[in-house]
């Protein structure tokens, strides 16, 4: 979530509602985080490391690799403490409250989360060769709906801290 709690060799990859999500089944489990997303296209904007730089110096984090922009969010792959993690400065207010869920998560299913402020989350980068969508692609579905699901249920596990507020998804 890794690489600060554990082995994440197993990292697989799926598609939720077109967006990039990474899993990995390890010692702790399989957890999802959102953070391997495809090479940025030509439209969007050309990002320079300087609109991270307060976050690098606060965090005492090292730039590894070049920064990612999305339509919600603009990501950069770092080092913290020598170890692969991502971060992430939101500019939509449902990446914002994804991040607080991400952190109440705890790690348990989702990445860890290693600082938040406001806009920007720091949390861990996984890595690794493995794909849920090859999975599929290669006659291995079962397996890889398998691992979504083992996913989802540790997400959807009660908690002990009560849920923060979230955005309704209907009125």
């Amino acid at each position: 979530m890794g690489f600060m709690h554990g082995d994440w060799s197993g990292i697989r990859t799926a598609n939720w509602k077109g967006a990039g999500y990474e899993l990995s089944t390890s010692g702790r489990g399989t957890r999802i985080a959102k953070v391997r997303l495809p090479p940025p296209k030509q439209s969007h904007t050309v990002l320079s490391r300087g609109m991270f730089e307060s976050y690098l110096s606060r965090w005492k984090l090292a730039p590894d690799g070049a920064p990612i922009a999305t339509p919600a969010a603009h990501l950069l792959p770092v080092l913290k403490d020598g170890k692969p993690a991502m971060l992430k400065i939101s500019h939509e207010a449902d990446e914002r409250l994804g991040g607080v869920l991400m952190e109440w998560w705890g790690g348990d299913g989702a990445a860890q989360v290693f600082a938040r402020d406001g806009d920007a989350l720091l949390m861990e980068r996984a890595t690794g060769p493995a794909s849920l969508s090859e999975m599929a692609r290669s006659g291995r579905d079962d397996e890889a709906c398998r691992i979504l699901c083992t996913a989802a249920t540790r997400l959807h596990a009660p908690r002990s801290k009560p849920l923060p507020e979230l955005t309704p998804l209907r009125d």
